[in-house]
């Protein structure tokens, strides 16, 4: 597809400078790019296509949006293209630094929460909240029941429908 080559370097500042594009399967030509002024989405789909056929980038296609990753041998390209020097690279390969400050609480805060439980759970008001222990107190186990009688008060070998078995 002919294009302006203004169209063409604005396109490939964009993805040199995220290392990204995306892009709606949209064809109509009247659509514009959210991401490139005044580029129309079926000239980033178009000059997309061109950078793929050559191995410039990587497409992934989900739920009607194309994805465009840069490879190594496109960042090289598109800095001879675009005549910027070596020092510059795209933002999906810049490392982003935290802070050491931050760091350390977050640490702090996972321990807390994996000792106190998990954060999101609060009891209903008016709900009495019972420890694991008063429960276990409450629970009486008869011995081994089956299909309605007590086996282990029965006599040995005999029958559940047997009537000199007590029933609970």
């Amino acid at each position: 597809m002919l294009m302006p080559l203004r169209d063409l370097r604005a396109i490939y500042e964009v993805l040199f400078r995220d290392g990204v594009m995306v892009a709606k399967k949209d064809k109509r030509p009247q659509i514009k790019h959210p991401e490139v002024q005044s580029v129309s989405n079926l000239q980033v789909i178009r000059a997309m296509g061109s950078l793929k056929s050559r191995g410039y980038v990587t497409e992934t296609f989900a739920w009607r949006h194309f994805y465009w990753y840069l490879t190594n041998d496109g960042i090289v390209y598109l800095r001879d293209f675009l005549r910027l020097p070596p020092e510059i690279v795209p933002a999906s390969l810049q490392r982003v630094r935290k802070p050491a400050a931050t760091l350390a609480i977050a640490h702090r805060a996972a321990r807390v929460q994996s000792v106190e439980g998990p954060t999101s759970y609060v009891p209903k008001p008016g709900r009495r909240v019972e420890s694991e222990r008063g429960r276990a107190r409450e629970l009486v186990f008869g011995g081994v029941v089956s299909r309605g009688a007590n086996v282990a008060k029965c006599p040995a070998r005999a029958l559940p429908s047997v009537s000199n078995c007590d029933t609970v």
